[in-house]
């Protein structure tokens, strides 16, 4: 039994995210079902926004379609995903910008997405309550490498001329420019590069920089970098720019106007999400039951995944993840980066 949610490696434009819709039990589930795993937590409360409440349940128009992504820091949440849904909704897998783009094209209901493309979508996106992808600093799958050893950020970022970004990012490149406007002073755009997303080394090797992300920044770091290589990690220069406040890099949504028509498939998807994230902090021999599935395919090891998804991350949504939010949208409206930030994808490719 293998886990192989479709493969990131090759991009899709919002017309061929339909491609990628699969219905029924996913192989996660399956292999969920097969370890006999215990009951989940007790119900959590939800509560729901103030114009949903006394909402009549309207027959949905269409199956639900939930965006689902395929990195390894949301894959607790999203194990056994078709079990806590509706029957006959439909999975949609991708990076974190396929999802933003297949829910601002309405291809999805709900969905995680990019922080800032929630900011930026705010009255049209109902914000799940205490669901997030966070971190109080370091993460380790958001790191800008440089590949020479420099004493700060500031200085190693004036060590170079062009920056590769990953093209799967959207928030992590927000967050890298919001840094080097703060720290340094610098503004960044005008020089970013887009590179394949799965090849940081690569990039590395090219530029002699690179902002990883996710899955690929994970693989990099445990294979082992050069003795010369510095590794910035972005959690961790944010906490300190904030005085320890987590970084938000994705949130839950769901689209207001199927949210309004659909009050109670929405309290059960988020029920659901929300006991998850509670089994990943509560449940350790569930979680190295998952932990061991992927290492036996390939992924990182035992001991790396129960680090970052027990201390690097964070799945809350709590009034201090909501303040560091906010500030994150401040820095991006100051340094005219909320509205004004190229998509990765269109950056030249380089």
């Amino acid at each position: 039994m293998s886990f192989q949610p479709p493969s990131p490696t090759t991009p899709h434009t919002p017309q061929h995210l339909h491609a990628l819709l699969q219905a029924g039990t996913s192989p996660l589930a399956h292999f969920l079902h097969q370890q006999r795993h215990t009951p989940a937590p007790p119900s959590t409360t939800v509560n729901l926004p103030a114009f949903m409440q006394g909402a009549a349940e309207a027959k949905p128009q269409a199956p639900l379609r939930l965006g689902c992504l395929s990195y390894l820091n949301a894959l607790p949440i999203l194990f056994e995903v078709e079990q806590g849904i509706a029957e006959g909704s439909q999975c949609l897998w991708g990076t974190p910008t396929q999802l933003n783009a297949a829910m601002k094209a309405n291809e999805l209901d709900i969905t995680l997405v990019s922080s800032i493309e929630y900011l930026r979508h705010k009255e049209e996106w109902l914000l799940l309550e205490n669901l997030s992808i966070s971190s109080f600093a370091p993460v380790g799958s958001v790191v800008w490498i440089a590949d020479r050893p420099c004493p700060s950020f500031t200085e190693a970022l004036g060590a170079f001329e062009h920056f590769a970004v990953s093209s799967s990012s959207a928030t992590s490149v927000a967050l890298f420019q919001v840094l080097a406007h703060e720290l340094a002073g610098r503004n960044l755009e005008p020089q970013l590069v887009s590179c394949n997303p799965h090849e940081p080394r690569q990039a590395l090797a090219h530029h002699g920089n690179v902002l990883a992300i996710g899955d690929d920044a994970l693989r990099l770091r445990h294979e082992g970098l050069r003795h010369s290589d510095q590794c910035f990690d972005l959690a961790e220069l944010w906490a300190a720019l904030t005085g320890g406040a987590p970084f938000v890099f994705g949130v839950w949504v769901a689209r207001k106007s199927w949210a309004q028509a659909n009050p109670n498939l929405l309290a059960q998807v988020q029920q659901h999400l929300q006991q998850q994230a509670q089994r990943v902090r509560t449940e350790p021999a569930w979680r190295q039951a998952l932990q061991r599935h992927l290492q036996s395919q390939g992924h990182v090891g035992t001991a790396l995944l129960e680090t970052y998804w027990t201390e690097a991350l964070n799945y809350e949504l709590s009034p201090a993840h909501l303040q560091a939010l906010d500030r994150f949208e401040a820095l991006l409206q100051r340094h005219g980066l909320l509205h004004t930030l190229a998509s990765p994808m269109a950056m030249a490719e380089g």
